[in-house]
């Protein structure tokens, strides 16, 4: 299906259609790094402590993941640079990314610290591309940040859109594609769809949305859930979620560090793990910037220590020590592309 969409499709959807934009920053810790340092800029780098939680666009080219031993970095690209956590400067951009956003349209639905589902249905004036291109120079312009952004009728195709799009670009799946493309989709790129689901799919012989018409939510349940079946059903009927949530009080921010309302977009498990390592040294606060090579990483590199927690002050200082707070965006979906921008 990835294949299918091609980068920067132009398109206009049809009078009345609901439009959903699926705006993401791309590579969002490595980004700010590299914002903020300009010796970093076009060299692979990565954000990492212990695991890789973010590489730059120029270290996934290497083959550099996110959730990569550190050390695994060091060994086999000792020119790569590595940089510790900046919990504020993540937080402080993701909070003026969200403003660009909200300007845009009030009806912003975030996914993560630097990701937004946005309805702009009535607002783009008919040109969902134009408004698209505008929100991507707003955020390259204010906050330093290059954003992909895709453009779709619902959730799932404004994703799989912004996700064709990285790095740095756009697409729009107009109608006339989204009726190409949706019978094409392999089921196992859905949300929701684990390595568990998908077997019991493969087993009885579906791969792809085509393969589930004329099946209803009673032959899917002798599958899957009930609440899959449905989802999938929807899907294959092109019904499927168009609904901005708004965060409540519980995740009203979208600050990094807060748990915002997560969207229906995967997160990555290579992500998962690296944030579950890092969170686990249990510091409170960030630490300052070091930037070094990773083969010349060592114990005596000076920097200004944080304070952590007793748990962390039972073990070794290290270097360089990162914050608990934000997460690290899916920075391991997006595969490396040729190219910037809209063609």
């Amino acid at each position: 299906m990835m294949h299918a969409i091609r980068r920067a499709v132009g398109g206009r959807p049809e009078t009345g259609t609901v439009v959903i934009l699926h705006a993401d920053a791309d590579a969002f810790f490595a980004s700010v790094e590299q914002r903020d340092d300009p010796a970093l800029r076009g060299r692979p780098m990565v954000v990492a402590h212990e695991v890789v939680a973010c590489p730059s666009y120029e270290a996934r080219a290497l083959g550099i993941h996110a959730g990569m031993p550190l050390r695994q970095v060091q060994r086999r690209w000792p020119h790569v640079l590595v940089t510790g956590y900046r919990a504020e400067a993540y937080e402080e951009a993701s909070v003026r990314l969200f403003e660009v956003f909200r300007r845009f349209t009030p009806l912003v639905e975030p996914g993560s610290v630097e990701e937004a589902f946005l309805d702009v249905t009535g607002r783009d004036r008919g040109d969902p591309r134009g408004m698209a291109v505008a929100l991507r120079a707003a955020a390259r312009a204010e906050v330093g940040l290059p954003v992909s952004v895709g453009v779709g009728r619902t959730k799932l195709m404004a994703k799989l859109a912004s996700r064709r799009a990285k790095p740095d670009g756009l697409v729009v799946v107009d109608a006339e594609l989204e009726a190409r493309v949706r019978p094409r989709l392999r089921l196992d790129e859905l949300w929701g769809v684990g390595p568990t689901t998908y077997e019991k799919l493969h087993a009885a012989g579906l791969f792809v949305v085509a393969d589930l018409q004329g099946l209803d939510e009673d032959d899917l349940k002798r599958l899957v859930t009930t609440a899959m079946a449905r989802r999938l059903v929807s899907i294959a009927r092109g019904t499927d979620d168009a609904t901005i949530r708004l965060p409540g009080r519980a995740g009203r921010s979208a600050r990094a560090g807060r748990c915002p309302r997560r969207g229906p977009g995967p997160r990555s498990c290579r992500c998962s793990r690296a944030v579950s390592i890092v969170r686990s040294r249990g510091c409170s606060r960030s630490t300052g910037r070091r930037v070094f090579p990773a083969a010349s990483r060592s114990s005596s590199a000076t920097t200004t220590a944080p304070r952590c927690s007793s748990a962390a002050r039972s073990r070794p200082r290290r270097s360089t020590r990162p914050s608990c707070g934000p997460r690290p965006e899916t920075c391991s979906s997006a595969r490396p592309t040729s190219g910037t921008g809209e063609a």
